[in-house]
């Protein structure tokens, strides 16, 4: 990881697939050299524009890049946008190890941010029970070893039951709305599906990383790790969190809506066990570190809790 920038400037790769938190540090290393504000103004402009998204791409080690793609994890929307104005479309594609990464990808020309885009040639898509993702193809596993029950519960009529719910829209676009498994319950007894809020959240580039909590717990909380670009003064980011935890709860249905923002001091890496390889948010690690601390934070004053 030390030198994976410097390596990526020397390759220059044609073909670059990266998961969602190394398009989130790229965007977080451009934004500090060169603020949002500032830089609209400068890629606005009809020259320097051109000379500075050509600049940056170089720099990234993206200047020949022809397929740019995302997965294992979902990307936001916000930041597929911001690389379009660099001029670095990204294709966000989605599949499993049980399908051989085989279901959907957004076509370069077609992109539609937001969505995991359109099915492959020959690979069915449909929706389950609880908006189940289901995927049949010739690319899905027979089965896995010696585990005849795992299976027969991991099919449904010839359709990979994936875990992920989604929705399709009228062109056959896939969104991805979250993670069965994750749903976790609240001591009200009402169900809270974290991934679509976690989405709302990051799109503050205030927020690195996020995962809501609360199972069990009288209401919803978010744990936030802060960008590298964050302002010092904590009042202030104590009010811009309270606001931005405002505005995500009008979005919300009240069973939903986050009691606090809690900015935790520890990185969430892989060597601490809190994200996977893949950088996936492990959130059994994060509620048995945190979890003793959920009712504490939810009694505290402020809306935004320093851990």
């Amino acid at each position: 990881m030390a030198t994976f920038s410097r390596d990526l400037e020397a390759a220059q790769p044609t073909i670059f697939l990266a998961v969602p938190r190394i398009w989130e540090k790229f965007r977080e290393e451009i934004l500090k050299k060169i603020p949002q504000q500032r830089l609209n103004v400068l890629l606005g402009l009809p020259l320097i524009g051109q000379i500075l998204k050509k600049l940056m791409r170089k720099k990234l080690g993206l200047s020949r890049v022809r397929f740019a793609l995302s997965g294992a994890s979902p990307l936001h929307p916000s930041l597929p946008l911001f690389f379009a104005k660099l001029g670095i479309t990204i294709q966000e594609a989605y599949g499993m190890t049980e399908n051989m990464a085989l279901a959907t990808i957004n076509r370069k020309a077609t992109a539609r941010f937001g969505t995991v885009g359109q099915s492959y040639d020959g690979v069915e898509l449909k929706l389950g029970e609880q908006n189940e993702i289901l995927v049949r193809s010739a690319a899905n596993m027979i089965g896995y070893y010696k585990e005849p029950e795992l299976t027969t519960a991991s099919f449904e009529d010839g359709f990979l039951k994936t875990g992920d719910e989604g929705r399709l829209d009228a062109d056959g676009y896939l969104y991805i709305t979250g993670r069965l498994k994750d749903l976790f319950k609240t001591s009200k007894g009402k169900y809270v599906a974290p991934a679509p809020i976690e989405k709302k959240l990051l799109e503050h580039s205030l927020i690195s990383q996020v995962c809501v909590v609360g199972s069990g717990e009288s209401h919803a909380l978010a744990l936030c790790m802060l960008t590298t670009t964050s302002i010092a003064d904590r009042t202030q980011l104590s009010q811009t969190l309270s606001a931005i935890r405002k505005k995500v709860n009008e979005q919300l249905d009240p069973h939903e809506q986050l009691a606090k923002l809690v900015v935790v001091r520890e990185e969430w890496t892989i060597a601490n066990g809190f994200i996977t390889p893949t950088l996936k948010i492990r959130r059994n690690s994060i509620d048995a570190h945190y979890g003793p601390f959920y009712a504490g934070w939810l009694l505290a004053e402020h809306d935004a809790v320093w851990e």
